[in-house]
């Protein structure tokens, strides 16, 4: 990229703001992207009584190539899976005993045999279960002392020796427990103090976030109202916790690069408030201040979700006071975020996501324990319209794409899309588009007429070649 003209833009983007131009964003307008699928009412309308951030696991359980589903039940010990059909339907359920008060499930291969096996937190027997899988079924569960109300477990390799370890939050002592697996289905007994927080902790999240290559620990903690972040060594022990205050009653979180600029954000949501807390990546696993973006409805979790539009992060929130669930995306400093709506039959606690109809697209299972439902909603690919000045498709006005413009002008001379430089409309691709595109942004200038759906034929005549399909930059 030339980097000598970028003093132009600075220069105008300067003018715009001492003019007390107004901030804005100009997305594409998109049709809904989620439409409801099968309806699992999981026991005849009883409660699902499990904890309400786990009660759902979502992976390829009978290794069929389709996604399943797994579901806890509390009081009654016993896990329920039904096989998926890979178009988004749903088998007969199949119930498993676990021999404890499971209120939570989780899969993941711990004896290496290349089927995923099942793992259930047991809440007042203190302990976990793990249910070794088979061709026919599951084996008996076996049984490993966890401390005191493990409420969450998550499998990762966290010292790094190839296999799987297991990490139980527990509740009542407010402590992460490590069990450290040897590949054969069976762990070492649990290191209870591993992590020690003041506070009343049921999530954590498990993510390289400084990208080191080592995993890291991002926990919410609800009362502190904050996130505490350990970042890995690689063998099993982290750094001491670093925390970042947030709003009310955070939830179990997000981690993912929601602003597309190569670095991993967190999203946390506030079950106490209809707002959720941006924690902009600065790498490292340095995060800067939350920045609080409304949403509405008390959101209990965030899920980060792929949409069919691209490959921008979004993340899906249940909506719990509203019976609705949101999909907020386009999370970005200075400009709004886009949020989709959608309402619900019943009330939303818990939000996973997989590709029920194997279309290429996340889409999303909707958890309501107390009507006992799982409802799922199928992202569609939506038509849409290419936006003028919006050199690298993403659906929105930003200052990459100003720079794009200005690349194509003084460095390249060549667009796979001609028609969305020209911002300015007038058939000619020069300076003038990278300052429409800030005018757009800034300055409260209209948009311009689209290069039409999918790119396609300009409604305003000039010499300019047509776009190809999909408008690839």
């Amino acid at each position: 990229m030339n980097r000598s003209i970028h003093p132009v833009l600075w220069a105008t983007l300067g003018s715009l703001l001492i003019a007390g131009a107004p901030l804005g964003l100009h997305a594409q307008t998109t049709a809904p992207q989620f439409v409801p699928g099968t309806v699992i009412d999981t026991q005849t309308g009883t409660p699902i009584n499990g904890y309400g951030y786990s009660v759902l696991e979502v992976a390829d359980l009978n290794v069929d190539g389709h996604l399943d589903l797994a579901v806890s039940f509390t009081g009654i010990g016993q896990v329920m899976v039904r096989a998926g059909d890979g178009q988004g339907g749903f088998g007969f359920p199949v119930y498993h005993s676990v021999g404890g008060n499971a209120v939570s499930v989780i899969s993941g291969d711990f004896n290496e045999d290349g089927r995923p096996d099942l793992v259930t937190t047991n809440s007042t027997d203190f302990t976990i279960s793990i249910l070794r899988s088979t061709l026919t079924g599951y084996l008996p569960p076996l049984t490993f002392v966890t401390g005191s109300m493990p409420v969450r477990a998550y499998d990762a390799d966290l010292n790094e020796d190839g296999h799987l370890d297991l990490v139980v939050v527990d509740q009542i002592d407010s402590t992460v427990g490590l069990l450290l697996g040897n590949g054969q289905g069976s762990f070492a007994p649990v290191l209870t103090s591993f992590v020690e927080i003041d506070d009343s902790l049921e999530a954590l999240t498990i993510e390289d976030l400084d990208g080191d290559g080592h995993l890291d620990l991002i926990i919410p903690c609800p009362v502190l109202d904050m996130v505490a972040v350990l970042l890995g060594l690689g063998n099993g022990t982290f750094f001491s916790p670093q925390g970042h205050a947030v709003g009310a009653n955070p939830g179990p979180l997000a981690v993912e690069d929601f602003d597309g600029d190569g670095i991993r954000d967190v999203l946390v949501p506030h079950r106490s408030g209809g707002s959720v807390s941006w924690l902009r990546g600065l790498g490292g696993g340095a995060l800067a201040p939350a920045v609080p973006l409304l949403v509405g409805g008390n959101p209990q979790c965030a899920k980060e979700i792929q949409d069919s539009g691209g490959s921008a992060s979004k993340a899906a929130l249940p909506l719990a006071e509203t019976y609705a669930f949101a999909v907020v995306g386009h999370i970005a400093l200075g400009s709004p975020p886009t949020l989709e709506t959608y309402q619900t039959p019943y009330q939303p606690e818990l939000i996973e996501t997989g590709d029920f109809d194997e279309d290429g697209f996340d889409d999303l299972a909707v958890v309501s324990r107390v009507a006992g439902v799982v409802q799922i909603y199928l992202q569609v690919a939506t038509e849409t319209e290419s936006l003028r000045g919006d050199v690298d498709g993403d659906g929105q006005l930003a200052l990459v794409d100003a720079f794009a413009i200005l690349d194509v002008v003084f460095a390249t001379g060549q667009s796979a899309c001609p028609d969305r430089v020209d911002a300015n409309d007038d058939g000619r691709l020069d300076i003038a588009d990278a300052v429409r595109v800030l005018s757009v942004m800034f300055g409260g200038a209209a948009s311009l007429p689209t290069p039409g759906v999918e790119c396609g034929v300009d409604p305003t005549e000039d010499t300019l070649a047509a776009c190809d399909e999909g408008c690839a930059p």
